[in-house]
């Protein structure tokens, strides 16, 4: 009996060492997914001491800085900022240090000197009782998003220049009662002439409290995309609006224009 024992102890124990096994086997598959997802992501991820000494950092974040992650661990956070640049980092970890988390936009330097927008989600790094070990952080260059929000404007500019240059009057309604009428949204300065009004009159005004029913004959609706679409010729984002061009030899007279209660 005690060799029977004996030896269902031993099968228990084989069983037991059996499980140990698989569940090591799965962890260590999971921790090498995360080791290689991490490396293998776009966005940078570092890790840094209470002190601001880098502790671990991907390929990502190191390359976006010039550099390899060898050359850089164990040196501070402060390589990769100017002096000009320190202070807002100083106030985001304060911030990590007091609330647990930050996100924002922060500005980095290369290692040839060239400064770039980053946007950052850092977070405060605890061990297993909950003690603060160090900060995590990762990281996404901003410049091409900067450059596109820039090019933007620039061709905001352009579409409002050539708006209200334009010879034609134009405004912009958008529909509402299921386009049943429309609400002013802009009038170029060929529309304020014709009409012989300021735009900021009209604002929330209602297309047919202002021209009645009868002004379809006077003014070509056509439905739109965005005034700009018209006027330039380019592809934008559809938007719930409809375009009026107001034609100069179809327009009431100025003193017709005068006449009408706003």
């Amino acid at each position: 009996m005690a060799g029977k024992s004996t030896y269902e102890e031993l099968e228990q124990r084989v069983k037991e060492l059996g499980k140990v096994s698989r569940d090591r086997k799965r962890l260590d598959e999971r921790l090498r997914l995360l080791s290689l997802t991490i490396e293998q992501s776009s966005e940078g991820i570092a890790v840094v001491d209470l002190n601001g000494n880098i502790e671990y950092l991907n390929d990502a974040f190191a390359k976006m800085h010039g550099y390899s992650p060898e050359e850089l661990v164990d040196k501070h956070l402060s390589i990769f900022h100017t002096p000009d640049q320190m202070p807002s980092v100083e106030t985001a970890n304060r911030q990590i240090e007091e609330t647990g988390s930050y996100k924002g936009e922060i500005w980095h330097v290369r290692r040839d000197g060239t400064v770039f927008p980053t946007l950052m989600h850092n977070s405060l790094l605890r061990d297993e009782a909950g003690n603060p070990i160090g900060m995590i952080g990762t990281l996404r260059d901003m410049t091409d998003l900067k450059l596109a929000e820039e090019e933007t404007k620039a061709s905001e500019v352009r579409y409002r220049e050539l708006f209200n240059n334009m010879s034609s009057g134009v405004a912009i309604y958008e529909a509402k009662d299921n386009g049943n009428d429309f609400i002013f949204k802009d009038l170029n300065r060929a529309g304020e002439r014709i009409e012989n009004i300021k735009k900021e009159d009209l604002a929330f005004l209602m297309f047919l409290s202002v021209f009645g029913r009868q002004a379809s004959p006077k003014i070509t609706l056509s439905p739109c995309t965005r005034t700009k679409e018209l006027l330039a010729g380019e592809k934008t984002m559809s938007t719930n609006c409809l375009q009026v061009k107001l034609l100069r030899s179809t327009m009431t007279s100025p003193n017709e224009s005068r006449q009408r209660k706003y």
